[in-house]
Formats: C-alpha cells, sequence, structure tokens
C-alpha cells in the first residue's frame, strides 16, 4: 500500500507504444502525455480523474490513498452533494497529510488509518454499500499469498453493481528486468532499495483473483508505453495492468430494473 510518498508518476514524457518510435520522436509534449483509451489527457492525474468520475455513484472507498493524489482530483470534480470518499492508508502521517488539505472535509470526506490485509482493521462503511473501490499501485505491495484475502475482503464492500478500478504494475516492466540478483523474493515478487516491496502482474493473476470471488470482468488490459527521458537520452518500455471488476447485480435488484423500464 502506499506510504505516500511516491509520486503516481515517473517524471518522464509518455507515448503509448501503438505509436512508433520514429513517428513518436516528432509528436508535440501534449501528444506525448498519457492516453485514456483514444483520448489524450493534458495532466497525467487526468487519467485517473476521468476514470473515476465515469460513475455516478456517490459512495467510494479509496485504497492506499498516500496523501491523496487521486483522492482529491474526484473531490474536485465530482461535485455531487451526495458524494461520499472514503480513503485508508496504514501510514498514519499520510492520513494526517490528507486530513490537512485545504480541499478536505469531514461531510465529503473520510480519510482513515487501515491495513487490508488485516482482518482486524475496521471500516467505518457496512458491507455491500460502495459503489467505487479504486485500487491503484496497491495490490503489487501485498506478499502475494494475502492477494486473494485483499480482493475478498474488498468485494464484500461493494453493492450489487459496484465495480473495482484497479492500475498496478504488469509482468516484464522495465523496472522488473532492472532488479539486480538477491532482490527476488518469490516469483515475480521483489523488494527495491527502500524496503517496500512490488509484484508484477499478468491479466490472468488478475483475471483468477477477480474471479474467484464472483465479480464480472468489464475490462482487463495490457498498458504499455514509451517512456522517454529526454535528459539522459534514455527510452524506457514500461508495463502496467488496468482492469475494472463489477459485482453482479442481485436477483432482486435486476427485478426492480425491470420493473422501472
Amino acid at each position: 500500500m502506499s506510504n505516500g510518498t511516491k509520486s503516481d508518476h515517473d517524471p518522464v514524457q509518455e507515448t503509448s507504444n501503438s505509436e512508433k518510435t520514429s513517428d513518436s520522436e516528432n509528436m508535440s509534449d501534449l501528444e506525448k502525455r498519457p492516453a485514456f483509451g483514444n483520448r489524450l489527457l493534458a495532466d497525467p492525474k487526468d487519467v485517473f480523474k476521468h476514470n473515476a468520475c465515469c460513475f455516478s455513484g456517490n459512495f467510494n472507498f479509496q485504497v492506499g490513498c498516500g496523501v491523496g493524489n487521486t483522492v482529491f482530483p474526484v473531490l474536485q470534480t465530482n461535485r455531487d452533494p451526495g458524494l461520499m470518499v472514503y480513503c485508508c492508508d496504514f501510514s498514519q502521517t499520510a492520513v494526517d497529510i490528507v486530513k490537512k488539505h485545504p480541499d478536505y472535509s469531514s461531510d465529503r470526506c473520510h480519510a482513515f488509518v487501515c491495513d487490508v490485509t488485516d482482518d482486524a482493521s475496521q471500516v467505518p462503511f457496512p458491507d455491500n454499500s460502495l459503489d467505487v473501490i479504486v485500487l491503484i499501485f496497491v495490490l503489487s505491495a501485498v506478499n502475494p499469498d494475502k492477494m486473494q484475502c485483499v480482493i475478498n475482503r474488498l468485494s464484500q464492500y461493494l453493492k450489487p453493481g459496484g465495480m473495482i478500478l484497479f492500475r498496478d504494475y504488469g509482468r516484464y516492466d522495465l523496472a522488473q528486468l532492472r532488479f539486480k540478483k538477491g532482490h527476488c523474493l518469490s516469483e515475480n515478487f521483489y523488494v527495491r532499495g527502500d524496503g517496500t516491496r512490488v509484484y508484477y502482474f499478468t491479466r490472468e493473476d488478475l483475471k483468477s483473483m477477480f474471479e474467484q470471488v464472483g465479480l464480472e470482468e468489464v475490462q482487463n488490459i495490457i498498458d504499455s508505453r514509451l517512456q522517454v527521458n529526454r535528459g539522459r537520452q534514455l527510452k524506457m518500455y514500461r508495463m502496467w495492468v488496468q482492469c475494472k471488476y463489477r459485482k453482479p447485480l442481485s436477483k432482486s435488484s435486476e427485478n426492480t430494473v425491470a420493473d422501472k423500464v
């Protein structure tokens, strides 16, 4: 889970790998920014803001919120008076920083300390109550033996029709290939120099975990990008996995929708 000290993106320009390298060298700075589908986004945080704000649900939960780099863009963009964003991190320091943010209001946001790998950690909402759960660069820091338990727990919080938005590191990302001998803890699970841990996923890994708990696949894609560090004249190929999994509607919910139609 985020410790609130790492930024969401590396400080380099990005372009989709669907563009050839020779073409990308001639692209403008704006065109090299992250893209969401076919839409180019000028600010990296807009990738997550656009994704999260596609949903009209009022009760959202950000796991591993850090200092709120995803929380506050959602609060600033979604002005629905009924919106409530719950956010947690295992770091008390990170949660304290979120609460001191000028856009933090207990009427619209509830930040709290929680370790989602610990079943004893309490949350301020009941099961079957959340519309959206945001899980960005969090699961990769969890021991692989506990990942399924985390997914099981989070799925219980979703109301029928609720969705988990997921983004994390993909298998054979450049960062994985750069690890030196002695940093591998288990297959595809590594420890960085600062002591933090990271796992590199395949689409199949995530499909298995989410569907095992009964969630339905809406999206499961590899986002591969060429990052260019102009100062160091380096080209780096990065891999991420982006998913959306939905909790099926209950029979009673389906009947209610049918009645309204």
